[in-house]
């Protein structure tokens, strides 16, 4: 039998799809997005500029183009102290940087774009936080109304949390849920109708602070509400995660002393764990709440709510304790309205989906300071 030279194949083995896509109509598809730069990754960025990272809805007819919600950052002008005003980082092809797998990315910044939004209100409700609440009730929706006028597609919930409640509670927790049963009062899941005579807004404007529970030892179960959030909310799966946690107190956690009547066990949250499994997952916290204790008077099994803020590059405000509260004065609407839409050409096969590492570095100069922060998360796409 004679053989086939391979020379006449090579025109079957160009048009094969096992060959991967066609460049050409790939190229042409995204002539927008500049060309990989072919430089090495920046060097790790340990300052304060966390952005989250969401994957956006990929087009099925491009699955080269991969769009990601870069969460907005900033950073407090004076280190030294909470009361100082934010500067909100814009986002430019000098300050942001994109890295697929150890690849720097070529990248297109929309501005503009309508950008979904779910935002977890956590929300400390046992007694101190009398005169709170009603700072609370009445900035939740405007704060929400800023959001969308800004052209933001929001969902919000929220989850009221408490302290030692009785496992008979009517919240709503399922009985074997044995962290939310003790901790969470009540809750709504995330809703876009903000309408006046909505579950939302009743929620809210229903909202009291109450002692029902075993909650006179001071720290508060609010690791168990911003988790009870995570778990169970109907978050979308491109839309930025928000958590916006306000508590009067710290938290109670992993190595709590006494019996286990707060659903709390060894596998339970410290600050840093909870923290570092919020960062993986992409989402910001943003933390209102007393100033933070020093360790040496911290007991055993409380822990300071700040690190939440720190770990995923949120914004800490110290709580007022008259009593006044107002969400539009905290920097959090600027800076979730500085997010962004980022897509880039993946790497290699097109129609290749995987794990893929995504690192978003963020870089910008103050007075020729230097000012920075990154975060890395696993992506499938």
């Amino acid at each position: 039998m004679s053989k086939i030279k391979w020379y006449f194949l090579l025109p079957l083995l160009l048009a094969s799809p096992f060959w991967g896509c066609n460049s050409e109509e790939e190229n042409m598809l995204n002539s927008d997005i500049p060309p990989d730069p072919e430089v090495a990754p920046p060097p790790l960025a340990l300052g304060p500029l966390i952005p989250s990272i969401t994957l956006g809805e990929i087009d099925a007819s491009n699955p080269a183009r991969i769009p990601i919600i870069v969460g907005g950052v900033g950073y407090r002008e004076n280190q030294s102290g909470p009361g100082s005003s934010y500067t909100v980082v814009q986002y430019s092809q000098e300050n942001l940087t994109i890295v697929e797998d150890e690849v720097v990315q070529g990248k297109l910044i929309l501005e503009g774009s309508t950008l979904k939004a779910d935002i977890a209100f956590i929300i400390d409700n046992t007694g101190s936080m009398r005169e709170e609440i009603r700072g609370v009730r009445e900035s939740v929706l405007t704060f929400v109304e800023a959001l969308q006028s800004g052209s933001q597609d929001v969902s919000a919930g929220v989850v009221a949390f408490n302290d030692g409640l009785r496992a008979g509670f009517p919240n709503g927790v399922e009985a074997s849920d044995a962290r939310a049963k003790p901790a969470v009062h009540s809750y709504i899941d995330l809703s876009s109708d903000f309408s006046e005579p909505g579950d939302l807004y009743t929620f809210i404007s229903s909202l009291t602070a109450s002692d029902p529970g075993n909650n006179f030892d001071f720290p508060e179960l609010a690791f168990a509400g911003v988790d009870y959030a995570r778990r169970t909310f109907s978050w979308r799966d491109d839309a930025q995660r928000i958590y916006i946690l306000i508590t009067d107190d710290s938290a109670w956690g992993r190595g709590f002393p006494a019996n286990n009547d707060k659903g709390i066990d060894e596998d339970y949250f410290t600050d840093v764990s909870l923290g570092q499994l919020l960062n993986d997952e992409g989402s910001v916290v943003h933390v209102y709440s007393p100033a933070p204790k020093p360790e040496n008077r911290l007991r055993v099994g409380e822990y300071n709510v700040q690190p939440l803020a720190e770990l995923t590059g949120g914004i800490w405000n110290e709580l007022d304790r008259r009593g006044e509260f107002d969400l539009l004065e905290l920097g959090i609407v600027d800076i979730t309205l500085a997010s962004a839409r980022v897509e880039f050409v993946k790497n290699g096969d097109p129609q290749t989906t995987r794990s893929r590492q995504v690192r978003v570095v963020v870089s910008t100069l103050d007075n020729g300071q230097v000012i920075n922060g990154e975060r890395t998360i696993e992506l499938v796409y």
